[in-house]
């Protein structure tokens, strides 16, 4: 079935937005982000059909979109942007890229590579029937391993859930995290060594179009100078796939950067409005880039 929106099909966007998290004002700052970017893509010339993330079965069942802006996060339905991709689709943030800031993934993903990223280790037991030594021998393990206190993450999907990051600082602290885990069906998990310092978030969009970063806890943008934290940013951002892309890291006592966490389409908080003109034109260079392509192969009598 055509789009029909009244405009050539390289015009059309389908946006994705992300699924109702447990978190309201996550929800909202999300949701508030993505509708600026939607309408700004809408002023510039484009067709925006927007949808929720689990509509999105439903609607390939008569559409093929070949752009989509997606906060798409669910693995059943970020199965679908793969083989979307695989026809030809153009995903800004790519499947690939949403996937590997599923923690899991990333922690393989990071662990051999050259960054300054927290020691992490995959929990890969949770679904077992029979867990009291399970738990026993983990907890040892791990925190011989990492230390204590240590981080018990969510494993797939960023922090959707208060209990989705759990600071651990005892057997009985990890025992009751795994049990809120399994009555929720969180089925992958990572644990994390804990970093003395101070956390900072950041928000970015790669090429080093747009950079910020503020203290966690206080949302002030930081003081220093964060050069060397936006070049590392980038760089894992390049091995991630990421485009539109944000994070935490740990800015330790001596000066040292410790990256904690990673994700596809952060809010953005109070920089949205600084943040989203960048993010619409990096999003309409990847796509004009991708029209050009498809233009010189026509132009050379290939098959498209």
């Amino acid at each position: 079935m055509e789009w029909g929106w009244g405009m050539r099909k390289e015009q059309n966007i389908l946006a994705i937005s992300r699924r109702t998290q447990h978190d309201q004002k996550h929800v909202s700052n999300d949701a508030k982000m993505f509708e600026m970017v939607v309408l700004q893509l809408g002023k510039i010339g484009y067709a925006v059909k927007q949808i929720d993330e689990d509509a999105l079965a439903e609607y390939l069942d008569s559409s093929r979109p070949g752009r989509i802006v997606s906060m798409a996060q669910r693995p059943e339905n970020t199965a679908l942007l793969a083989q979307l991709e695989a026809e030809g689709c153009v995903i800004i943030n790519s499947f690939y890229s949403v996937m590997n800031t599923y923690r899991v993934f990333m922690a393989l993903r990071l662990a051999d590579q050259p960054f300054p990223f927290a020691r992490s280790k995959i929990l890969s037991s949770l679904v077992e029937e029979e867990l009291e030594n399970f738990e026993e021998e983990a907890y040892t393990m791990v925190a011989k391993t990492l230390g204590e206190p240590f981080y018990i993450k969510r494993g797939d999907i960023h922090a959707a859930h208060p209990n989705d990051v759990v600071c651990i600082a005892s057997r009985e602290n990890f025992a009751n995290a795994l049990e809120d885990f399994r009555e929720r069906g969180v089925r992958a998990a990572i644990v994390q060594e804990h970093c003395e310092g101070t956390v900072v978030k950041f928000y970015a969009v790669s090429g080093k179009k747009f950079f910020h970063a503020q203290n966690f806890e206080t949302g002030i943008t930081v003081e220093f100078d964060t050069t060397a934290l936006e070049e590392q940013a980038e760089r894992i951002a390049g091995v991630l796939g990421l485009t539109i892309y944000g994070g935490d890291v740990v800015i330790t006592p001596e000066g040292d950067l410790l990256f904690i966490d990673f994700n596809a389409w952060p809010s953005f908080g109070s920089v949205r409005d600084k943040a989203v003109p960048v993010m619409v034109k990096a999003i309409v260079e990847v796509f004009d880039e991708e029209r050009m392509t498809v233009d010189t192969l026509s132009d050379t009598g290939e098959t498209i």
